[in-house]
């Protein structure tokens, strides 16, 4: 999954709930301040199905509320070799 994100400091957290019924997968970054918006990509090692996907994004520096939004969203199918 790629979020496009602001160039401030970024914290972002993706929760991801499978149909496993399974404690959800919970990934985390933190961006340092940069002139330019970025790509985050979050890499997952195995294909899982989801049912519901949270994501948190925030200012890093700021305290709630603060003003930060995605921009880009992008569900990537995970890829699988074949022999």
């Amino acid at each position: 999954m790629d979020v496009k994100v602001g160039g401030g400091p970024t914290w972002i957290q993706l929760e991801l709930i499978t149909t496993s019924g399974l404690e959800p997968i919970i990934l985390t970054k933190e961006l340092e301040r940069v002139p330019e918006p970025r790509y985050v990509t979050f890499d997952l090692t195995e294909q899982i199905s989801i049912t519901v996907i949270h994501l948190q994004v925030k200012n890093a520096d700021d305290e709630e509320p603060s003003h930060v939004h995605p921009r880009e969203i992008e569900l990537k199918e995970l890829k699988t070799e074949t022999r």
